[in-house]
């Protein structure tokens, strides 16, 4: 049918999964960089992993922000279109009794 539209639901919440699941694994990081620069020493490399580690921390921040938010909204939307298609099916079965 042109001009239709067709939202799957189950495919919206698994977005929102993996979504959440990148930034789980996206802030793992931050923990690893400290250890660099105690095993590898020198002042000017653990000052510019400290750096990085700082920048990368706002980053992820950012980021981190925005893909709970995406994956909230996602949910969100999965949930409204399953319960609109709840409401569409109901009507028309029990418009053709």
């Amino acid at each position: 049918m042109a001009g239709s539209i067709s939202v799957d639901p189950q495919a919206l919440q698994a977005l929102s999964g993996t979504l959440a699941d990148v930034y789980g694994r996206m802030i793992v990081i931050d923990k690893v960089t400290p250890d660099f620069g105690n095993n590898l020493g020198g002042a000017k490399l653990i000052s510019a992993l400290s750096e990085f580690s700082s920048t990368w921390k706002y980053g992820m921040a950012e980021i981190g922000t925005n893909l709970k938010s995406a994956a909230a909204c996602i949910q969100s939307a999965a949930e409204g279109y399953a319960e609109a298609e709840d409401h569409v099916c109901l009507a028309t079965t029990t418009a053709g009794q």
